[in-house]
């Protein structure tokens, strides 16, 4: 019997706590817990699998239920674990990978010299482009979902095996990514090619599994549909879903029907989204007032912007930038 069947986060993780902001949008680090007989995990320090920064736990052989308000990445690099979800109870070993996204609820028990490494980041530094993305393996589904689709809440937790070279191959793109979160100046870029490649060695992975969905359920019509909005919004544009219903020849009731049903979002609210997420973009990476983001975007005025800025993102545009502007190490 589960006895985490109905899971309740006794605390969450954040953003704040793993000190991720706009240079440092992406950070590694790795864990290793005692064995059950109080002797370290077999794990090494000098070990090819220690990636980022590395935290060894003494005398402590569980992690309560608990959930996060960003992605966590965890690879499993050694020792042994019970992993509880809402959904199911498994044993965690090594090759093991666990995705999840902000908001779902998991716990650990019996953790026996378990190493695991975590890769944990900021959604939307992902999100400011995503038409080279959408037909990627796995990509959305697994690791950008939260922030781009909203579909009533699914308490599915991934949980999947990975062969060794897909194992050492996302190892080698942690490695980087911890490496380079240590810098003075981290690239951004850097980082981004060494999640981006590690995400779709991990996308390819669940596809073999055969667990679920590896690409975004979207016919012919509502892709050309997301392709367009990403266009809207990348030029400023003026958006009416009659004028995109037109162009992909749909009627406006049954394009938004069909988007709805893929996206959880209408066309309208979906390309309200993806401003704001371009518009929190900017507010991180250009040296603009919120007043000047508001208009780049096509806003009538900075309080309209702030709003909706703040229904989406639970900040205001001036609390936003100054949570994640830091880059403080």
């Amino acid at each position: 019997m589960n006895p985490y069947r109905a899971l309740t986060a006794e605390e969450t993780i954040t953003h704040d706590f793993e000190q991720l902001s706009n240079t440092r949008p992406v950070r590694v680090l790795t864990h290793l817990f005692d064995q059950l007989d109080g002797t370290p995990a077999k794990v090494s320090a000098d070990d090819e699998c220690i990636c980022g920064r590395c935290y060894r736990i003494s005398d402590r052989h569980e992690v309560v239920a608990h959930d996060h308000d960003h992605y966590e990445i965890s690879l499993i690099i050694g020792g042994t674990a019970r992993h509880y979800t809402a959904m199911y109870e498994s044993v965690l070993k090594r090759g093991d990978v666990i995705v999840v996204a902000p908001g779902k609820v998991h716990a650990f028990s019996d953790m026996d010299g378990l190493a695991v490494v975590n890769c944990i980041y900021l959604t939307e530094w992902l999100l400011h482009d995503v038409r080279d993305i959408w037909t990627l393996e796995g990509l959305i589904p697994l690791f950008l979902a939260a922030g781009m689709l909203a579909h009533p809440e699914n308490p599915w937790i991934p949980q999947y095996q990975l062969i060794e070279e897909e194992f050492h191959a996302c190892l080698r793109e942690m490695r980087d990514m911890g490496r380079e979160w240590e810098r003075e100046e981290p690239s951004r870029i850097y980082m981004k090619c060494s999640i981006e490649k590690m995400m779709l060695t991990l996308g390819r992975a669940f596809a073999r599994s055969g667990l679920g969905e590896t690409r975004l359920a979207a016919q012919a019509e509502v892709q050309q549909a997301l392709e367009r909005i990403e266009d809207h919004v990348a030029n400023c544009q003026v958006f009416r879903v009659a004028e995109l219903a037109g162009h992909i020849g749909m009627s406006p009731d049954y394009l938004s029907r069909v988007f709805k049903e893929v996206t959880g979002w209408s066309p309208m609210d979906y390309f309200q989204r993806r401003r704001i997420q371009h518009a929190s973009w900017l507010l991180l990476n250009a040296n603009r007032s919120v007043t000047e983001v508001a208009h780049t975007l096509g806003f009538f005025d900075s309080a309209h912007f702030s709003r909706l800025f703040k229904r989406h993102q639970g900040l205001s545009p001036r609390a936003y930038r100054k949570r994640y502007r830091s880059g403080k190490k």
